[in-house]
């Protein structure tokens, strides 16, 4: 498969705006072979920085081809990482790279690579005495709700304590210390994120679903945006900082139900009939954790996805939108996008 190009709503329209009296800057990305790291790598070299990437991947995988710059095939719990990335130098890194397991199971391993590998790349980035941003997620920070989206500064909970947030919440910790030890790191808090360039099948493996008609949609909502104005935004802060450490980066907040119908219909297919009502909210967790024990393994269908689906992860931009000019485009757009490269690479037959 070959890299696809992005439509009117991409690259371009984010070279614009950085486009004028830049200096090069030097980035190493990690996680570049996912959603928001493959987005940010892509754009960056497109504005002419010097990137490196970073993954388990090699440097002829399809996510790669195309971005140009210098690969370092490597896990972030390789003994060895700083040796690997002996002699570079840099400006900034961007820690996008992360294990997504949402469920019960695999939580060890979900901490010793969030956590763990976090805490790598922060000492490593401390020697050089380097610029970091840590792609955090709104999954993290207190539960929203319909009508009243969380900022930054909401106390609270709420969140299923699945292994994903476990992880990236014990990874957050070791941010946090960094700052208050006086290193240069930003957090920033995607939310749900649609999008072309999908090659780990992220967002993308929902999209595939409702090829085929889906009854019901979770009864929960999440706050959408596009991975390119992620990465546009965690690349203005690379570059100038900024007088917040954490920003939420999310978009529009719609129900479950409403944007599996837009999916649906940009498909061409039936969209859902109704949101989950409760008994189904009640049996489908229970149903969902005995099809793991079965199969003794945990699958993406399971009682801590459902019950996520059950929430509302609305969330505001507000504070990025004044302090690091981020903005973020419709749904739909981002929708459009995501259908077209899907269809583009091959995974979604027309």
């Amino acid at each position: 498969m070959q890299p696809a190009s992005v439509g009117n709503s991409g690259l371009a329209k984010l070279v614009g705006p950085f486009s004028c009296g830049r200096n090069v800057l030097r980035l190493l990305v990690t996680g570049a072979t996912g959603l928001l790291g493959n987005n940010l790598a892509r754009i960056a070299a497109a504005l002419g920085d010097d990137v490196t990437t970073l993954s388990r991947s090699s440097h002829d995988h399809p996510s790669l081809v195309g971005i140009g710059g210098k690969h370092i095939r490597a896990d972030l719990c390789d003994p060895d990482l700083s040796e690997r990335l002996a002699g570079l130098e840099f400006d900034c890194v961007i820690h996008s790279a992360a294990m997504i397991h949402i469920g019960w199971r695999r939580q060890s391993e979900s901490l010793l690579v969030n956590q763990g590998g976090t805490q790598k790349i922060v000492d490593w980035a401390r020697d050089r005495r380097i610029r970091g941003i840590y792609v955090s997620t709104v999954n993290t920070l207190p539960i929203g709700a319909p009508n009243s989206p969380r900022t930054e500064k909401c106390v609270g909970d709420g969140q299923i304590a699945s292994a994903y947030v476990v992880s990236k919440r014990a990874a957050q910790q070791v941010i946090d210390r960094a700052v208050e030890d006086g290193q240069d790191w930003y957090s920033v808090f995607p939310g749900f994120m649609l999008g072309p360039y999908d090659w780990q099948l992220s967002s993308g493996r929902m999209v595939l679903a409702l090829r085929r008609f889906q009854p019901w949609a979770p009864s929960g909502g999440c706050s959408v945006c596009d991975p390119r104005d992620v990465a546009s935004g965690m690349l203005r802060l690379a570059r100038e900082g900024a007088t917040e450490r954490r920003y939420i980066l999310a978009g529009e907040n719609l129900t479950y139900f409403e944007l599996w119908s837009r999916i649906a219909n940009r498909l061409g297919t039936r969209p859902p009939a109704v949101a989950m009502r409760r008994p189904a909210r009640v049996i489908g967790p229970i149903l969902a954790d005995a099809l793991s024990l079965l199969r003794r393994e945990e699958s993406d269908f399971n009682s801590a996805a459902i019950r996520m689906g059950q929430q509302h992860h609305y969330y505001s931009s507000e504070l990025a939108n004044r302090h690091i000019e981020y903005k973020s485009r419709p749904a739909e757009d981002s929708i459009q996008d995501a259908i077209q490269w899907l269809r583009e690479v091959g995974y979604l037959s027309r």
